[in-house]
């Protein structure tokens, strides 16, 4: 997939998180979490659900606004500001860190209303400032590296869920990001379409792409991430290198989840 992803594998920090702490009104989602990610990894984050996967992702990009903590950014630290209680961003430092972190989410969230190739141009053109020939030129070039360039002019409804998912990652790239974040990409998916859409990341992975990828695919993460986190009520409970931490867990919370997934995986097998 020469041309998808041009990172480095050089292990410098790209993002720092000190100290996040996330609550919904009485509801502390994320209890103070702590990580350094560096340039050219790809980390996947496991846990039951509701233990603060999702939250912690939607706080690197600032879709949920931290109550405390800091986010760290290629060096520069995400400035906030106190108001009402809370910590909230100012739209230029929302504008500048989303412009440099490319985000695929559970649900495609194309735009129904405008075909594959607006959908993957309108944010270089408008963000990016490129002129449409040029947006064109590379939008078609993604599209081609994944197969789907004869299906530019055609609408979201048209396409396979793993055509849109692969589209919508394809959008992000475009940006040409620094970070890519996945919240549980592959979870809206027929099985049958799971395959697509994880090739196309490992791909990305072996290109260079800094990724951060909220998953319950345990054998993507044990072959294809450097680094898996277990979250658990909001805390990360275990980290380490993935084929040691998924193969040889050192905490019991962390066995009891991995148990309890592979249990579900085997019983998933046809017979």
């Amino acid at each position: 997939m020469a041309g998808i992803a041009e990172g480095s594998t050089t292990r410098r920090p790209i993002l720092q998180l000190r100290g996040l702490r996330k609550s919904f009104g009485a509801l502390e989602v994320l209890k103070g979490v702590s990580l350094d990610v560096h340039q050219g990894e790809v980390i996947s984050i496991v846990g039951v659900s509701g233990s603060g996967k999702s939250t912690l992702l939607r706080c690197v990009n600032l879709l949920e606004i931290p109550t405390a903590g800091e986010v760290i950014f290629m060096g520069q630290r995400v400035p906030y500001e106190k108001a009402n209680g809370g910590l909230f961003s100012s739209g230029r430092a929302l504008s500048a860190l989303r412009a440099e972190i490319g985000m695929v989410f559970q649900q495609f969230n194309l735009w129904p209303h405008k075909s594959v190739l607006h959908n993957v141009i309108e944010a270089p053109m408008t963000v990016r400032g490129l002129s449409r020939s040029e947006a064109t030129e590379q939008a078609e070039a993604l599209l081609e590296s994944i197969g789907l360039v004869e299906k530019r002019n055609e609408f979201p409804a048209r396409l396979s869920g793993g055509q849109q998912q692969r589209v919508a990652i394809v959008r992000a790239l475009a940006m040409k990001p620094k970070l890519m974040l996945f919240d549980e990409a592959t979870s809206s998916l027929d099985p049958e379409l799971v395959g697509e859409v994880l090739e196309l990341m490992a791909q990305l992975a072996r290109g260079g792409m800094t990724m951060m990828v909220v998953t319950h695919e345990i054998q993507f993460a044990r072959q294809v991430s450097d680094r898996t986190i277990f979250i658990d009520q909001g805390l990360i409970e275990e980290e380490g290198p993935s084929r040691e931490v998924l193969s040889n867990p050192k905490s019991e919370r962390t066995k009891r989840f991995l148990d309890r997934v592979l249990h579900v995986e085997i019983a998933a097998q046809p017979a």
